[in-house]
Parts: C-alpha cells; sequence; structure tokens
C-alpha cells in the first residue's frame, strides 16, 4: 500500500482513520479518568461508549464525506464537482 492512496478517500483511509479512532477514544478516556484520579485509569465500558461514538465519525472522515467541507472551512478552493463523464445526459437516463 503506497502513501499516496492513505492521502485519497477510500476504504484503505478509511481503515486507518477506524484505527486512529480507536486509539483517540482510548486515549481521551485514559486522560479523562487520570485528570478526574479515578481507579482504573483504563474502563473497557467508558472505552466502549466513546469508541461507539468516534469510531464512526473517523470512518466517515476516512472515506472522504467532509473533505470538501475541510477544504471550504480551512479557506482553500475547493474541487469543482465535474459530472461530464458519468455518462447520463438527462434525467430519462437514470
Amino acid at each position: 500500500m503506497t502513501a499516496g492512496r492513505l492521502r485519497t478517500p477510500g476504504f484503505a483511509r478509511a481503515g486507518l482513520y477506524i484505527l486512529l479512532g480507536f486509539a483517540f477514544s482510548v486515549a481521551l478516556v485514559a486522560a479523562a479518568r487520570a485528570a478526574y484520579g479515578l481507579d482504573p485509569v483504563l474502563s473497557g465500558e467508558a472505552i466502549t461508549i466513546v469508541s461507539l461514538l468516534a469510531v464512526p465519525l473517523f470512518f466517515l472522515v476516512g472515506i472522504g464525506v467532509f473533505d470538501e467541507w475541510f477544504y471550504w472551512a480551512a479557506g482553500r478552493p475547493t474541487r469543482p464537482d465535474d459530472h461530464s463523464s458519468h455518462g447520463a445526459h438527462s434525467w430519462r437516463d437514470y
């Protein structure tokens, strides 16, 4: 797998982002529980709850759902939508 495939939206990048989402969940739970002085620092239930929220969002970022919005929010020019090569010429073609 090349680094280029991980920079473009798709399932390869989504798989990486799923792992990053789970790592983020574990780190967030560990940091929050350590800050509040809870023992044990790692709790399976807490990690599960945070993971159920974070991992799907990281997956959506990985497949590129928010790419256009991230470009717009950062002030970069968005990519133009070019639908000229999809083969349909009118609504009846669908």
